[in-house]
């Protein structure tokens, strides 16, 4: 929901269309399968960490909290 403000504010389409598409099968069906409350707050911290560093105007700690989040999504 955060995401999808902040993206709507900033005129991100591509995050919109992508966000739009996460909500559809098979990508929905896969997410919903690896789903864990513990995934979801881990998930929560990265997305504060990212708005913390834009709230500062810190585009550096931006950059390396995005790909901190990147780098555990694709783990997962």
């Amino acid at each position: 929901m955060l995401a999808q403000i902040f993206c709507r504010s900033t005129r991100a389409k591509w995050f919109i269309a992508v966000s739009s598409a996460s909500n559809q099968s098979p990508w929905f069906e896969m997410k919903k399968r690896s789903f864990s409350e513990e995934r979801r707050l881990g998930y929560c911290d990265e997305h504060q960490a990212i708005l913390d560093c834009l709230v500062r105007r810190d585009p550096e700690g931006a950059t390396d909290a995005m790909l901190a989040h990147l780098r555990t999504v694709e783990r997962r």
